[in-house]
């Protein structure tokens, strides 16, 4: 996911046209890259910044190197933002510094909550499980509900491991219900769909199957897993709901019966 930073700078010298500012420890990739300044100057205290520095500049090996086009006014602040990329897996907080010829290292202050190169770790949300028919040798429609603290890009492949003992050859099983995922496979307990949008996260999503109940009675399963072939998540233990209410026509039915 794109990234916007913003940095204020300021300098007790000028800053000669010619020189560069050399933004240092921004992890977000080896580049190189041209990455595109926006002045974002808040009032008549600051300058624009891209007056006096080159609108594009170049990103890589963690530094931003920005080329200095008009020498900048003592004390005169310059604001501005650039996106970057996030990297794909979860990384902590680190210091970004500023140099710049003749000036010294100096660390930048982020606000507490927004500091930079922090990735949050993917994960899945509690994610839940459900089955409406716990009748032999009919039809079964399951549910799975997840969600995820990240968005999950289309293309993306999910995986329900655990579906044990269910009589249905992958040419009749098929995805109800959702225009967000396809079926990709099925075999072994295991089905698999993928993404064909992306799914927005702190959102709960939901797909079901049809499945072919086996002949004789059997237990529900006690474990049956999501995970997912996006780069960083773990698998989780999907919650069995436990409602008779879920059970779709079924008179009498107990709230164990929704455990597929």
């Amino acid at each position: 996911m794109n990234n916007t930073i913003s940095v204020t700078l300021a300098s007790s010298t000028a800053l000669m046209a010619g020189a560069s500012v050399t933004l240092h420890g921004l992890m977000y990739g080896a580049g190189p890259l041209h990455v595109t300044l926006h002045d974002v100057s808040g009032d008549s205290c600051y300058g624009n910044a891209t007056d006096v520095f080159d609108p594009v500049a170049e990103y890589q090996n963690d530094m931003l190197i920005i080329t200095i086009k008009a020498n900048t006014v003592p004390g005169m602040k310059y604001a501005f933002d650039f996106t970057l990329l996030n990297p794909t897996c979860n990384q902590s907080i680190s210091t970004v510094w500023v140099n710049s010829t003749c000036t010294p290292r100096m660390d930048l202050k982020a606000t507490e909550g927004s500091e930079p190169n922090y990735v949050r770790h993917p994960e899945f949300n509690v994610s839940y499980i459900w089955q409406e028919n716990p009748l032999p040798s009919e039809t079964n429609k399951i549910t799975i509900s997840f969600s995820a603290n990240v968005n999950i890009p289309s293309g993306v492949y999910l995986t329900i491991s655990g579906l044990r003992h269910i009589d249905t050859a992958r040419s009749n099983l098929a995805l109800v219900t959702s225009s967000d995922f396809e079926m990709h496979s099925w075999g072994g307990g295991n089905l698999v769909i993928q993404t064909k949008a992306t799914l927005a996260h702190s959102t709960y999503h939901q797909f079901s199957f049809n499945v072919m109940n086996p002949d004789c009675c059997q237990n529900p399963t006690e474990t049956i897993q999501l995970s997912t072939s996006y780069a960083c998540f773990r698998p989780v233990n999907l919650v069995q709901l436990q409602s008779s209410s879920l059970l779709l026509n079924i008179k009498g039915g107990s709230d164990i019966e929704s455990k597929p």
